[in-house]
């Protein structure tokens, strides 16, 4: 299948031997096909560090420590088997986490854990691809608020199985749950209209060979570059699956509103091949999975950290780190207010997180990270297999054509943001009629392990 990483070559492809696989396209900029490339898989490169990972290297400075979340009230809650230890954990490393949060400035509270992270850890690492190997497992993940294991399935039997395999595996029917969900959908056709520059949050689609029109539509998720100096160095993000091709590079053309020369906003330069086990958490085991048409046997399952892509806008008009502005849940660009400024990055937002995100649908709207560093496998529009490694999850409004959006840290009536992540698919509860409550998103370090540097910063 194209796109799929079955061996790894160790190389990155570039100009024309991958224009050579894509004849059909012919970029307006064309020196920017000198940096169209696939980036293929450095097995000894460093493994991103996660959120999960930042919680490990506490609990080994504090072995009581189990976790830290956000409560309703805005308050830092931090979960250990022992809660006269709170202030050795927080010297251990929750503080630092709180100032890469912007959270440092909270009420900070113990509560009692019934265990210790680093035996959750063990459990989840311990068992991983065995849960996997389950037909219907569709998220994986440690809740840090209910100090456990947590399992997303699609079937009463994959419950059933699941429940099975991790008491085999000696993991205590106490410390995890397994919730009936549905598959993750990712999401396209919208409208809007054509406005410079380009900035995140605004209505983008791709258009075929010879001219053919396609409407699937996606959000821009935000505007970026590598070279202060340089106005070729322009580049926005958005989702892989709202290209041509999920995880191949193929140097297709993106349009804003209609798919007219003039609308031209730029085209697919950089995308991530998938990995297999043993490489950076992918889930392993031979498998049978059950997917349209048929049955499907498989050696392992293909991983990315995010469903991320990076194309090259060169002479359009763009400006680094600047994302459009709505009312609340209107997709209207609000006139007289400035947009929204990207002062800064901030790591994987904690569970229970306010986070907001401006999509070309639903417009901005803010909402509470419920999970964090899941793993996913996503519906349909990507390819059959394919597992997204250590998302988030939200409680906010979605709709088809929000794949994409930015995801930001942001506190009214500020107009600078901290740039966390970007939309990639509906949530566990969506119904098929193209909204949904809940929405995932890669952090910005996974987009960064992913697709390489970039500075995404406003130039002030």
């Amino acid at each position: 299948m194209k796109g799929r990483l079955f061996h790894f070559p160790f190389v990155v492809l570039t100009g024309s031997l991958l224009i050579a696989g894509c004849t059909e396209v012919q970029s307006p900029a064309d020196r920017g096909n000198t940096l169209r490339r696939m980036l293929t898989v450095d097995p000894h490169a460093p493994k991103l560090h996660t959120i999960l990972d930042e919680f490990s290297d506490i609990a080994r400075a504090e072995p009581t420590f189990g976790g830290w979340y956000v409560d309703s009230s805005g308050a830092v809650v931090v979960l250990a088997t022992d809660v006269t230890r709170l202030a050795s954990a927080r010297v251990a490393g929750v503080d630092q986490m709180l100032k890469k949060r912007r959270l440092l400035n909270r009420q900070v509270k113990a509560r009692r854990a019934t265990y210790e992270f680093s035996q959750l850890r063990e459990w989840y690492d311990a068992t991983h691809s065995a849960v996997w190997s389950v037909p219907d497992v569709i998220s994986t993940g440690i809740d840090p608020r209910g100090n456990r294991l947590l399992y997303g399935v699609a079937s009463a039997r994959a419950q059933g199985a699941v429940r099975k395999k991790l008491a085999d595996l000696g993991v205590p029917q106490e410390a995890f749950a397994l919730e009936l969900e549905s598959r993750p959908t990712l999401m396209d056709t919208t409208v809007e209209d054509r406005v410079r520059p380009l900035r995140g949050g605004l209505r983008i689609r791709w258009r075929g060979a010879s001219g053919l029109t396609y409407t699937y539509g996606c959000t821009l998720g935000f505007t970026a570059h590598t070279d202060w100096s340089s106005p070729d160095s322009q580049f926005f993000f958005t989702a892989s699956h709202c290209t041509a091709q999920y995880a191949d590079s193929d140097g297709r053309m993106f349009f804003q509103a209609d798919t007219v020369d003039s609308n031209y906003a730029g085209y697919e330069i950089v995308d991530r091949q998938e990995w297999q086990w043993p490489y950076f958490g992918c889930p392993g085991q031979e498998q049978q999975v059950y997917w349209f048409p048929g049955v499907d046997t498989i050696p392992y399952w293909y991983c990315r950290y995010s469903d991320a892509a990076k194309m090259y806008a060169g002479y359009i008009s763009s400006t680094s780190g600047y994302i459009a502005r709505t009312f609340y849940n209107d997709t209207t660009l609000a006139t007289g207010y400035p947009g929204f400024y990207v002062d800064s990055e901030a790591d994987s937002p904690a569970q229970g997180q306010e986070v907001w995100k401006m999509g070309s649908r639903t417009g901005q709207s803010g909402g509470q990270v419920l999970n964090v560093c899941r793993d996913y496998e996503p519906g349909p529009q990507i390819p059959p297999h394919g597992v997204l490694l250590c998302q988030s999850e939200v409680y906010d409004s979605l709709h088809a054509g929000d794949s994409g959006a930015p995801v930001f840290l942001w506190t009214s009536p500020d107009t600078t943001v901290a740039l966390v992540g970007m939309v990639e698919a509906q949530g566990l509860d969506y119904n098929g009629n193209g909204t949904s409550y809940h929405y995932i998103f890669a952090p910005i370090e996974n987009i960064h392990w992913d697709l390489g540097d970039f500075r995404d910063t406003y130039p002030y």
